[in-house]
């Protein structure tokens, strides 16, 4: 790990534990030996400094590439092992990126639902989490992260964020299954939001409720 990434990854936890009281429920696992790709719900742009400022390993994730325009934003974007992605389209450029990112040993962290929700509801899933997975035969951790679609509601509250991590999915259930690829990978897409509902229901028994999620 990068010495600048570590400091940041302390600084950022120390932020989000004293102002907004980061809770994390669930094993962080320890995925030097091989990597992994983690599948979270999507509620706030922080959602990926929150996550990575948890995970002891520096991870690399898929960002909107309209954000790759933006003065300063885009070095930051880049410090963090970001890299951009078109959305709502195949975008074999990222896949490539995300291929080599992979091949390399090092993880992966993407939104299975593809945006950001606007309602503060869960979203079902695209089949590009399950396309990965598959291709590059690599296990899937469902994370839940819960109280960040409205910030503010969260701010000075504990816990106010909740990251909890679910169980690895093992991707060797899926490599010698017969029948049309898409449906295989909606098929994985959809456990992974399952196993995302689970944890969010739990994060919600924890917590007193921090929105309304209708």
């Amino acid at each position: 790990m990068r010495f600048f990434y570590f400091i940041a990854q302390i600084i950022l936890k120390s932020i989000f534990n004293v102002f907004y009281g980061l809770k994390v429920m669930g094993p962080v696992e320890e995925t030097r030996d091989r990597p992994v790709l983690f599948a979270s719900d999507h509620q706030s742009f922080v959602d990926p400094l929150i996550i990575g400022s948890i995970i002891r390993q520096e991870i690399y994730y898929f960002a909107k590439e309209e954000i790759f325009e933006w003065f300063i934003i885009k070095d930051l974007a880049a410090f963090f092992n970001a890299f951009p992605i078109k959305r709502g389209s195949f975008d074999p450029k990222a896949i490539r990126i995300a291929k080599r990112v992979l091949g390399s040993g090092r993880s992966l962290m993407m939104f299975p639902e593809g945006t950001r929700s606007k309602t503060g509801a869960l979203q079902k899933a695209k089949s590009g989490v399950g396309m990965l997975a598959v291709r590059n035969k690599v296990d899937i951790i469902p994370v839940c992260i819960y109280g960040t679609f409205k910030l503010r509601r969260s701010f000075l509250k504990y816990p106010g964020i909740i990251v909890s991590f679910g169980r690895r999915i093992p991707i060797r259930e899926y490599l010698d299954r017969t029948g049309p690829r898409k449906e295989l990978y909606q098929e994985i897409g959809d456990r992974i939001m399952d196993e995302i509902a689970n944890l969010w229901d739990k994060s919600i028994a924890y917590s007193v409720p921090l929105r309304d999620t209708k």
